[in-house]
């Protein structure tokens, strides 16, 4: 099984092995052994599983009988087998094929490794059969056959957040959305979600009337065409959807919101980076448990180091399978200003430090002023270079090694497109 920082899927990358997580599913396992049953209780905490109602019940086929002589099966039925024999096999399953619902998708796992009982199966309208010894991998590759969602719908997500207010992770999604999308020269999506105060439109240098919130309170149908009602181009490639920062009104955002909004950029954007605010509610911890990836920001100073420690136990709670954040360490360098060390952060925190950025006020104080961004004002500085080498995260390898070259990116695009 692999350890705790690793997930259980594949690690996220843009070229195609990343999995989207499931839609609303609801599942029921009938198990018999005990691997079986810690399978699903991995799988269950994975972030792809978010949104999966997994119900466990100790017995296989005659306990699942006796359950659903009243009631409707699941989306997806998984039992365990009692017998290893063919036949005795097929009879249990022809006794639950009178209380299954067309409609029910079936998982058994059995020991029998034979073509002819795998034939049987399938012709009875056995969507999977998983040999045993059965773990949380093979769990998750038989359901991602059965209702994993579609090619078009496995856009990727990542989310910045701050350990503290001021610790430059706006600016840094903003820049780092910017970066990828003339990289990958793909369609790119920014959403700023600091409804009160985000600063896309001061970033980009546009003026905001609507935009997130529109986004949040439309309905599913409605919501391909606020996008683009409420969508502004700061590039080819790069759409903003920023915030008016209107305090007229206070806004209380539900998951189901965020639900709805991250399963719709997915279908759309190949890439969506998420710009989320420097709180914690139900909603930005479902998020955070949701998306790809995690950018955490910091500073170097005792209060940041506070939050980003808390921060880092509350993701390895809600995102137990998954890879560690990304973490910046942002204004490195304040003159006359005691800080802590990258190494005693990375020592406190138990995590690699991935990247630091020196505090470059002159900089950063002329593109907030002239609305520019920092490669439009000072694209060969080491705060600039930082950013960039953040940017490659989420780039494939090699992409801006080809690009310079000039040779053509039509596998990525490709990859893109699947």
């Amino acid at each position: 099984m692999a350890d705790s920082n690793q997930s259980i899927a594949y690690k996220s990358n843009i070229m195609g092995n990343q999995r989207a997580p499931f839609s609303h599913a609801s599942m029921a396992v009938f198990r018999l052994s005990s691997a079986v049953e810690n399978a699903f209780i991995k799988l269950s905490q994975d972030r792809l599983c978010v949104r999966l109602k997994i119900e466990h019940y100790d017995g296989g086929i005659a306990k699942a009988i006796e359950i659903y002589r009243e009631r409707a099966t699941p989306n997806v039925l998984v039992v365990e087998l009692t017998s290893d024999n063919p036949a005795d096999a097929l009879v249990e399953l022809d006794s639950l094929a009178d209380f299954c619902d067309p409609d029910t998708k079936v998982m058994v796992l059995g020991r029998n490794n034979d073509v002819g009982f795998y034939r049987s199966l399938i012709s009875r309208g056995v969507r999977e059969y998983v040999l045993m010894p059965f773990d949380a991998h093979k769990a998750l590759d038989a359901l991602y056959r059965m209702i994993g969602p579609e090619q078009g719908s496995r856009g990727r997500c990542v989310a910045f957040i701050g350990a503290q207010g001021g610790s430059g992770s706006s600016m840094l999604s903003h820049h780092v959305s910017l970066h990828v999308a003339e990289t990958l020269k793909s369609p790119t999506l920014l959403i700023d979600l600091d409804l009160a105060f985000g600063t896309a439109g001061l970033t980009f240098d546009h003026s905001i009337n609507k935009g997130s919130v529109e986004l949040l309170f439309a309905t599913r149908r409605e919501l391909g065409d606020i996008f683009d009602r409420v969508k502004f181009e700061v590039s080819s490639h790069l759409n903003v959807i920023g915030t008016s920062g209107s305090l007229f009104r206070t806004f209380d955002i539900d998951q189901r919101m965020i639900d709805t909004l991250v399963q719709h950029v997915r279908s759309v954007y190949p890439l969506t980076f998420l710009d989320v605010p420097h709180s914690w509610t139900q909603w930005v911890r479902f998020l955070l448990a949701d998306v790809d990836d995690v950018v955490l920001s910091m500073t170097p100073d005792i209060p940041s180091l506070k939050n980003a420690r808390a921060i880092l136990n509350a993701l390895n709670d809600i995102r137990p399978n998954s890879s560690p954040p990304i973490i910046v360490v942002n204004k490195v360098g304040v003159p006359k200003r005691q800080e802590i060390s990258i190494s005693d952060i990375a020592t406190h925190l138990g995590v690699k430090i991935s990247h630091s950025i020196p505090f470059a006020a002159e900089s950063f104080g002329r593109c907030v002023n002239e609305g520019k961004t920092l490669f439009a004002i000072a694209p060969k500085s080491k705060e600039a270079a930082v950013i960039i080498n953040v940017a490659k995260e989420f780039l494939p390898a090699r992409t801006e090694a080809a690009d310079q070259s000039g040779n053509p990116l039509k596998r990525l695009f490709k990859a893109l497109k699947n």
